[in-house]
Protein backbone atom coordinates (compact mmCIF):
# COMPACT_ATOMS: atom_id res chain seq x y z
CA UNK A 1 0.00 0.00 0.00
CA UNK A 2 1.37 3.42 -0.98
CA UNK A 3 1.92 6.08 1.71
CA UNK A 4 -0.87 8.57 2.38
CA UNK A 5 0.31 12.20 2.19
CA UNK A 6 -1.45 15.33 3.37
CA UNK A 7 -0.84 18.56 1.47
CA UNK A 8 -2.83 21.66 0.60
CA UNK A 9 -6.01 20.19 2.07
CA UNK A 10 -5.81 16.98 0.03
CA UNK A 11 -4.98 13.44 1.10
CA UNK A 12 -2.96 11.83 -1.68
CA UNK A 13 -2.06 8.16 -1.72
CA UNK A 14 1.03 8.19 -3.92
CA UNK A 15 3.44 5.66 -5.39
CA UNK A 16 5.76 8.60 -6.10
CA UNK A 17 7.48 9.74 -2.87
CA UNK A 18 6.42 13.30 -2.01
CA UNK A 19 7.91 15.83 0.38
CA UNK A 20 4.62 16.32 2.23
CA UNK A 21 3.48 15.09 5.64
CA UNK A 22 2.96 11.33 5.74
CA UNK A 23 -0.35 10.54 7.42
CA UNK A 24 -0.14 6.78 7.00
CA UNK A 25 2.93 4.85 5.91
CA UNK A 26 2.24 1.25 7.05
CA UNK A 27 -0.28 -0.97 5.23
CA UNK A 28 -3.72 -0.91 6.83
CA UNK A 29 -6.71 -3.18 6.44
CA UNK A 30 -10.42 -2.46 6.08
CA UNK A 31 -11.76 0.29 8.32
CA UNK A 32 -8.28 1.11 9.66
CA UNK A 33 -7.19 2.43 6.28
CA UNK A 34 -7.66 6.19 5.97
CA UNK A 35 -9.68 7.49 3.05
CA UNK A 36 -7.89 9.47 0.37
CA UNK A 37 -9.03 12.23 -1.96
CA UNK A 38 -6.90 11.04 -4.87
CA UNK A 39 -4.42 8.30 -5.72
CA UNK A 40 -1.19 8.85 -7.67
CA UNK A 41 0.22 5.86 -9.52
CA UNK A 42 3.24 5.49 -11.78
CA UNK A 43 2.33 4.43 -15.31
CA UNK A 44 4.59 3.23 -18.08
CA UNK A 45 7.22 5.53 -19.55
CA UNK A 46 6.43 7.05 -22.92
CA UNK A 47 7.64 9.82 -25.18
CA UNK A 48 6.04 13.15 -24.23
CA UNK A 49 5.60 15.77 -27.00
CA UNK A 50 6.44 19.45 -26.58
CA UNK A 51 2.97 20.70 -27.52
CA UNK A 52 -0.65 20.30 -26.37
CA UNK A 53 -2.53 17.10 -27.12
CA UNK A 54 -5.15 19.00 -29.15
CA UNK A 55 -5.87 22.49 -30.44
CA UNK A 56 -8.37 23.43 -27.75
CA UNK A 57 -6.62 23.13 -24.35
CA UNK A 58 -8.40 23.95 -21.09
CA UNK A 59 -5.14 25.47 -19.81
CA UNK A 60 -1.82 26.14 -21.49
CA UNK A 61 1.49 27.81 -20.70
CA UNK A 62 4.61 27.89 -22.88
CA UNK A 63 7.91 28.93 -21.31
CA UNK A 64 11.31 29.77 -22.82
CA UNK A 65 13.38 26.81 -23.94
CA UNK A 66 10.41 24.65 -24.85
CA UNK A 67 9.17 24.10 -21.28
CA UNK A 68 5.51 24.45 -20.43
CA UNK A 69 2.32 22.49 -19.87
CA UNK A 70 -1.19 21.99 -21.19
CA UNK A 71 -4.43 20.55 -19.83
CA UNK A 72 -6.81 18.98 -22.32
CA UNK A 73 -9.91 16.82 -22.22
CA UNK A 74 -9.41 13.09 -22.69
CA UNK A 75 -11.65 10.00 -22.80
CA UNK A 76 -10.75 9.20 -19.18
CA UNK A 77 -11.15 12.79 -18.01
CA UNK A 78 -8.14 15.08 -18.46
CA UNK A 79 -4.58 14.92 -19.73
CA UNK A 80 -2.05 17.20 -18.00
CA UNK A 81 1.08 17.33 -20.12
CA UNK A 82 4.40 18.82 -19.00
CA UNK A 83 6.24 19.21 -22.25
CA UNK A 84 9.04 16.71 -22.87
CA UNK A 85 8.83 15.59 -19.22
CA UNK A 86 5.68 13.70 -18.23
CA UNK A 87 1.96 13.27 -18.80
CA UNK A 88 -0.59 12.82 -16.03
CA UNK A 89 -3.88 11.14 -16.83
CA UNK A 90 -6.50 12.56 -14.45
CA UNK A 91 -9.83 10.82 -14.02
CA UNK A 92 -13.03 12.77 -14.54
CA UNK A 93 -13.82 12.64 -10.80
CA UNK A 94 -10.28 13.94 -10.03
CA UNK A 95 -9.56 10.94 -7.80
CA UNK A 96 -6.96 9.15 -9.96
CA UNK A 97 -3.67 10.48 -11.35
CA UNK A 98 -1.52 8.19 -13.50
CA UNK A 99 1.95 9.60 -14.21
CA UNK A 100 3.75 8.65 -17.43
CA UNK A 101 7.34 9.94 -17.56
CA UNK A 102 9.34 10.64 -20.68
CA UNK A 103 12.34 8.26 -20.72
CA UNK A 104 14.71 11.25 -20.86
CA UNK A 105 13.13 13.14 -17.94
CA UNK A 106 14.77 13.64 -14.55
CA UNK A 107 12.89 11.24 -12.20
CA UNK A 108 13.27 13.69 -9.30
CA UNK A 109 11.19 16.21 -11.24
CA UNK A 110 8.07 14.02 -11.07
CA UNK A 111 7.39 14.62 -7.37
CA UNK A 112 7.90 18.36 -7.82
CA UNK A 113 5.37 18.50 -10.65
CA UNK A 114 2.83 16.31 -8.83
CA UNK A 115 2.86 18.15 -5.50
CA UNK A 116 3.01 21.59 -7.15
CA UNK A 117 1.52 22.09 -10.60
CA UNK A 118 -0.68 18.98 -10.71
CA UNK A 119 -2.17 19.61 -7.26
CA UNK A 120 -2.80 23.25 -8.24
CA UNK A 121 -4.73 22.08 -11.32
CA UNK A 122 -6.73 19.56 -9.25
CA UNK A 123 -7.61 22.22 -6.68
CA UNK A 124 -8.60 24.64 -9.44
CA UNK A 125 -10.89 22.05 -11.04
CA UNK A 126 -12.38 21.37 -7.58
CA UNK A 127 -13.22 25.08 -7.21
CA UNK A 128 -10.66 25.83 -4.51
CA UNK A 129 -9.13 29.32 -4.17
CA UNK A 130 -5.38 28.91 -4.69
CA UNK A 131 -2.76 31.66 -4.64
CA UNK A 132 0.78 31.72 -5.99
CA UNK A 133 2.20 32.23 -2.51
CA UNK A 134 4.42 30.95 0.26
CA UNK A 135 3.43 31.07 3.92
CA UNK A 136 5.01 30.90 7.34
CA UNK A 137 3.48 30.22 10.73
CA UNK A 138 4.04 32.92 13.34
CA UNK A 139 2.49 31.77 16.61
CA UNK A 140 -0.96 30.44 15.75
CA UNK A 141 -1.43 32.47 12.55
CA UNK A 142 -0.01 32.24 9.06
CA UNK A 143 1.44 35.08 7.01
CA UNK A 144 1.37 34.58 3.25
CA UNK A 145 3.74 36.13 0.69
CA UNK A 146 1.96 36.46 -2.65
CA UNK A 147 3.49 37.15 -6.05
CA UNK A 148 4.74 35.92 -9.37
CA UNK A 149 7.97 34.11 -10.14
CA UNK A 150 11.04 35.92 -8.83
CA UNK A 151 9.14 38.33 -6.55
CA UNK A 152 10.70 36.92 -3.37
CA UNK A 153 7.98 34.69 -1.93
CA UNK A 154 10.33 31.89 -0.88
CA UNK A 155 13.05 34.36 0.08
CA UNK A 156 10.69 36.16 2.45
CA UNK A 157 9.59 32.83 3.93
CA UNK A 158 13.25 31.89 4.48
CA UNK A 159 14.01 35.22 6.15
CA UNK A 160 11.06 34.78 8.49
CA UNK A 161 12.07 31.19 9.29
CA UNK A 162 15.63 32.28 10.07
CA UNK A 163 14.11 34.35 12.88
CA UNK A 164 11.95 31.59 14.35
CA UNK A 165 8.87 31.27 12.14
CA UNK A 166 7.87 27.87 10.70
CA UNK A 167 7.43 27.31 6.99
CA UNK A 168 3.82 26.34 6.24
CA UNK A 169 3.68 26.25 2.45
CA UNK A 170 5.91 27.22 -0.45
CA UNK A 171 4.83 28.42 -3.90
CA UNK A 172 1.19 27.30 -3.50
CA UNK A 173 -1.31 28.41 -0.87
CA UNK A 174 -4.80 26.88 -0.69
CA UNK A 175 -7.26 29.17 1.13
CA UNK A 176 -10.75 28.58 2.49
CA UNK A 177 -13.17 31.04 4.06
CA UNK A 178 -14.97 29.91 7.21
CA UNK A 179 -16.94 31.66 9.95
CA UNK A 180 -16.02 35.14 8.79
CA UNK A 181 -12.28 34.37 8.61
CA UNK A 182 -9.83 32.52 6.42
CA UNK A 183 -7.74 29.42 6.89
CA UNK A 184 -4.92 28.06 4.76
CA UNK A 185 -3.74 24.50 4.27
CA UNK A 186 -0.29 23.15 4.99
CA UNK A 187 1.94 22.19 2.08
CA UNK A 188 5.32 20.47 1.87
CA UNK A 189 7.61 22.14 4.41
CA UNK A 190 10.43 22.65 1.95
CA UNK A 191 11.67 26.06 0.84
CA UNK A 192 13.15 26.33 -2.65
CA UNK A 193 15.54 29.26 -3.03
CA UNK A 194 16.72 30.79 -6.29
CA UNK A 195 20.50 31.21 -6.72
CA UNK A 196 20.42 34.87 -5.63
CA UNK A 197 18.97 33.91 -2.22
CA UNK A 198 20.66 30.52 -1.77
CA UNK A 199 22.96 31.89 0.96
CA UNK A 200 19.91 32.07 3.26
CA UNK A 201 20.01 28.28 3.49
CA UNK A 202 23.05 28.56 5.78
CA UNK A 203 20.94 30.28 8.44
CA UNK A 204 18.12 27.74 8.41
CA UNK A 205 17.97 24.73 10.70
CA UNK A 206 17.26 21.97 8.21
CA UNK A 207 18.96 19.72 5.66
CA UNK A 208 19.65 21.42 2.34
CA UNK A 209 19.89 19.99 -1.15
CA UNK A 210 19.28 20.83 -4.79
CA UNK A 211 16.00 20.67 -6.67
CA UNK A 212 15.72 19.51 -10.29
CA UNK A 213 14.91 23.08 -11.37
CA UNK A 214 18.25 24.40 -10.11
CA UNK A 215 17.19 25.83 -6.75
CA UNK A 216 18.58 25.22 -3.28
CA UNK A 217 16.11 23.35 -1.09
CA UNK A 218 15.85 23.43 2.69
CA UNK A 219 13.58 20.98 4.53
CA UNK A 220 12.14 22.59 7.66
CA UNK A 221 9.71 19.95 8.87
CA UNK A 222 7.90 20.85 12.09
CA UNK A 223 4.96 19.28 13.88
CA UNK A 224 2.24 21.79 13.02
CA UNK A 225 -1.48 21.41 12.37
CA UNK A 226 -2.72 20.89 8.81
CA UNK A 227 -4.59 24.19 8.83
CA UNK A 228 -3.89 27.63 10.25
CA UNK A 229 -5.71 30.94 10.48
CA UNK A 230 -4.47 33.20 7.70
CA UNK A 231 -3.68 36.43 9.49
CA UNK A 232 -2.17 38.54 6.70
CA UNK A 233 -1.09 38.52 3.06
CA UNK A 234 1.96 40.45 1.91
CA UNK A 235 2.84 41.27 -1.71
CA UNK A 236 6.63 41.81 -1.73
CA UNK A 237 8.31 44.23 -4.11
CA UNK A 238 12.09 43.70 -4.04
CA UNK A 239 14.14 46.82 -4.75
CA UNK A 240 17.90 47.28 -5.13
CA UNK A 241 17.46 51.05 -4.73
CA UNK A 242 15.25 51.17 -1.62
CA UNK A 243 17.09 52.04 1.57
CA UNK A 244 14.39 51.02 4.03
CA UNK A 245 11.38 48.77 4.34
CA UNK A 246 8.11 50.41 3.28
CA UNK A 247 4.91 48.55 4.17
CA UNK A 248 1.39 49.81 3.56
CA UNK A 249 -1.99 48.20 3.87
CA UNK A 250 -3.98 48.11 0.65
CA UNK A 251 -7.54 49.29 0.33
CA UNK A 252 -10.21 46.70 -0.33
CA UNK A 253 -10.27 47.46 -4.07
CA UNK A 254 -6.49 47.53 -4.47
CA UNK A 255 -6.13 44.32 -2.46
CA UNK A 256 -8.68 42.46 -4.60
CA UNK A 257 -7.02 43.62 -7.82
CA UNK A 258 -3.55 42.71 -6.55
CA UNK A 259 -4.53 39.22 -5.38
CA UNK A 260 -6.37 38.55 -8.64
CA UNK A 261 -3.02 38.90 -10.47
CA UNK A 262 -1.48 35.88 -8.76
CA UNK A 263 -3.35 32.60 -9.30
CA UNK A 264 -1.20 29.49 -8.98
CA UNK A 265 -2.36 28.29 -12.41
CA UNK A 266 -1.96 31.19 -14.84
CA UNK A 267 -2.77 29.45 -18.11
CA UNK A 268 -6.52 28.75 -17.83
CA UNK A 269 -8.32 29.03 -21.18
CA UNK A 270 -11.78 28.42 -19.73
CA UNK A 271 -13.90 30.87 -17.77
CA UNK A 272 -14.97 29.03 -14.62
CA UNK A 273 -11.54 28.78 -12.88
CA UNK A 274 -11.01 32.50 -13.49
CA UNK A 275 -14.44 33.38 -12.10
CA UNK A 276 -13.70 31.34 -8.98
CA UNK A 277 -10.28 32.97 -8.62
CA UNK A 278 -11.61 36.54 -8.95
CA UNK A 279 -14.38 35.72 -6.48
CA UNK A 280 -11.82 34.30 -4.06
CA UNK A 281 -9.56 37.33 -4.45
CA UNK A 282 -12.44 39.66 -3.62
CA UNK A 283 -13.43 37.62 -0.57
CA UNK A 284 -9.82 37.44 0.61
CA UNK A 285 -9.55 41.24 0.35
CA UNK A 286 -12.67 41.58 2.52
CA UNK A 287 -11.47 39.00 5.04
CA UNK A 288 -7.67 39.26 5.36
CA UNK A 289 -5.40 42.33 5.78
CA UNK A 290 -3.39 42.67 2.57
CA UNK A 291 -0.15 44.66 2.41
CA UNK A 292 2.34 45.75 -0.20
CA UNK A 293 5.95 45.79 0.99
CA UNK A 294 8.84 47.47 -0.81
CA UNK A 295 11.84 45.56 0.44
CA UNK A 296 15.53 46.54 0.33
CA UNK A 297 16.94 43.54 -1.49
CA UNK A 298 20.01 41.58 -0.43
CA UNK A 299 21.59 39.46 0.67
CA UNK A 300 22.38 40.49 3.31
CA UNK A 301 18.83 41.16 4.47
CA UNK A 302 19.72 42.87 7.76
CA UNK A 303 16.84 43.37 10.20
CA UNK A 304 14.15 42.68 7.63
CA UNK A 305 12.36 40.21 9.92
CA UNK A 306 12.09 42.69 12.79
CA UNK A 307 11.03 45.52 10.50
CA UNK A 308 8.37 43.51 8.73
CA UNK A 309 6.98 42.15 12.00
CA UNK A 310 6.74 45.65 13.43
CA UNK A 311 5.05 46.97 10.31
CA UNK A 312 2.43 44.25 10.24
CA UNK A 313 1.64 44.64 13.94
CA UNK A 314 1.32 48.41 13.67
CA UNK A 315 -0.65 48.37 10.43
CA UNK A 316 -3.43 45.90 11.28
CA UNK A 317 -5.83 48.39 12.93
CA UNK A 318 -7.84 50.38 12.06
CA UNK A 319 -10.11 48.77 9.44
CA UNK A 320 -9.52 49.79 5.87
CA UNK A 321 -11.83 52.52 4.53
CA UNK A 322 -12.96 52.20 0.94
Amino acid sequence: MSPLYQLHGLRLRSEIPLSATVAESAPQNGAQRQQHDAEVTRGSDRSVPGEPADEDPLAEMTLPGGAGYSLTKAPHGYLLRFYLTCEIEISRDLRSLVVHADPTADPDLLALLVEGNAVAVILGLRGQFVLHASAVLVGDSAVGFVGGAGMGKSTMAAVMCSGGASVFADDLLSVEFKNGGAICHKGPQVIRLRPGAASLAEGLDGPSGASPDGRTTVALTTDTAQTATLGALVIPSPSREAQELNVRRLSLTDAAIALARYPRVTGWKIDEPWRLHFRGAAQAARTIPVYSAQIPWGPPFGDLLAGLSRALQLSVPPPVKI
